[in-house]
């Protein structure tokens, strides 16, 4: 684990961030499918990067990309969340920065990481770094929350909902597993596949751009033809492209 987070210090996106960190008092955890394909040893040539933040998401959204000199955009008012555009030379990447959603069915207390990671999606997707601990780890285990088990998934090439809310609370996510399951060559276990079933039909609430996004992930995969076979057997294919 040390080599994953030797990586983590050593990325040069990741130091633009962490040096911005010590002038604001809120948490700042990096969540999300870096750390996922870190830990997968996945190379991908274009970075994305989700912050969780305890307050004011926008607000130093905004601040930090006026201090970059990047491009600035509001993805949801309403959830506080926003995105820099950051771009030096041929090389770019965008850093999602999202305010912790609030206490749920699962968590206790107000606003807090436990309860914004008990929202999303799948167990490998809920992994959540102090990022304002990183300079002075020792080791990863210091500062990395793997609450719902996501380690153990990735190694077992699982996937696996975080609750039974999870498909209720964004339809999409019914497709996300399967995208998922394609680019990742991972297996969806046999809850969250009846999860996928009982809901199935929800997925028809997702707009339809979004749902044309995970399908082309699917087709760019090398598993497209046995995902979409699972999709068939499960009902899913149905609701989305009804014609079959």
């Amino acid at each position: 684990m040390d080599i994953i987070l030797k990586e983590i210090k050593a990325n040069p996106y990741l130091k633009l961030i962490a040096r911005q960190l010590n002038k604001y008092p809120q948490e700042f955890y990096l969540v999300g499918g870096y750390l996922r394909d870190l830990f997968l040893k996945r190379k991908k040539e274009v970075f994305d990067f989700d912050f969780a933040l305890s307050g004011d998401a926008i607000k130093i959204g905004r601040e930090i990309a006026k201090s970059l000199k990047s491009g600035f955009v509001v993805l949801d008012k309403e959830h506080g969340s926003c995105r820099i555009v950051y771009k030096k030379g041929e090389q770019s990447c965008n850093f999602d920065f999202t305010d912790f959603r609030g206490s749920t069915r699962l968590t206790t207390g107000g606003r807090d990481i436990l309860a914004d990671l008990s929202l999303r999606d799948f167990t490998i997707n809920s992994l959540a770094l102090d990022l304002k601990a990183l300079g002075k780890a020792k080791n990863i285990k210091d500062i990395l929350i793997d609450q719902y088990g996501a380690i153990r998934d990735i190694k077992n090439r699982t996937i696996r909902a975080i609750s039974d809310f999870s498909f209720t609370d964004d339809p999409l996510r019914i497709l996300r597993a399967y995208s998922l399951s394609a680019v990742l060559d991972f297996r969806i276990e046999p809850k969250t596949k009846i999860l996928i079933q009982k809901h199935k039909n929800k997925i028809t609430s997702s707009a339809f751009e979004r749902v044309s996004e995970e399908l082309f992930k699917i087709l760019n995969s090398g598993n497209a033809f046995d995902t979409f076979k699972a999709m068939a057997d499960s009902g899913v294919l149905d609701e989305i492209i009804p014609e079959i």
